[in-house]
């Protein structure tokens, strides 16, 4: 049997790749991976950092560095960022660097839409994930954010549920692989949506959300760590 050229076979891996259908969505966060490219060029971050890779509430978290000490931080967050444009991008994102721990979260899968994805879909992208960044780096703890439940998503809150199930279940068939549940610091006792944690866009969280977020945080990776 004659052997397949490598040209052909890399085409062949790349054409079956689960996150090729993303392509063209992930496109438009081209011009954040260059920047994510150029800061890699320009700094050189600690091999015991914590690299925080996702949407907006990480790029957003002005005092991360701060608020994670005494946890070095690289920070990877670009604009509305979804499981499927992380998905394929995430070995852009994560190879580059030597890390302790890597930190997702994505929040934009669900906006109430056609177009949303299916809490299935969502837990495939991520396990996906996983596999790609144990692909180089084994068995580094994985720490995944549960996705926040935002004022202006309150009428979404059931989607969401099912999402982080989903999402949760997923983490739960890999022993490096930790849920860091959030929903309960930002619900009132009536539980609902607390909107004095966010801002007016009803979408970010303000000081005071990411005050409870990064406890949460620390406290999972506290656990995991040391």
């Amino acid at each position: 049997m004659k052997s397949i050229p490598l040209f052909i076979f890399l085409t062949l891996i790349v054409s079956c790749s689960p996150t090729r259908k993303y392509e063209s969505l992930a496109q438009k966060w081209e011009r954040d991976m260059l920047r994510f490219d150029s800061l890699n060029a320009s700094h050189t971050y600690p091999g015991n950092a914590i690299l925080f890779a996702g949407s907006s509430s990480i790029r957003l978290w002005d005092n991360i560095e701060e608020d994670m000490a005494p946890y070095p931080v690289i920070r990877r967050g670009y604009g509305g960022a979804c499981y499927a444009d992380l998905a394929y991008y995430i070995e852009r994102i994560v190879y580059p660097h030597n890390f302790a721990a890597l930190v997702i979260f994505a929040g934009n899968d669900i906006w109430g839409r056609e177009t949303d994805r299916s809490s299935g879909e969502v837990a495939r992208l991520l396990e996906h994930i996983v596999k790609r960044v144990n692909a180089k780096f084994d068995e580094t703890p994985i720490f995944v954010i549960e996705v926040t439940h935002v004022p202006a998503r309150a009428h979404l809150i059931h989607e969401i549920d099912a999402q982080n199930k989903a999402l949760e279940k997923m983490c739960e068939q890999f022993d490096h692989v930790h849920w860091v549940p959030t929903k309960q610091i930002y619900l009132t006792r009536e539980n609902k949506v607390n909107i004095d944690l966010f801002r007016k866009d009803n979408v970010h969280q303000n000081e005071e959300g990411y005050a409870l977020w990064t406890e949460q945080i620390k406290r999972k990776i506290k656990e995991v760590l040391y």
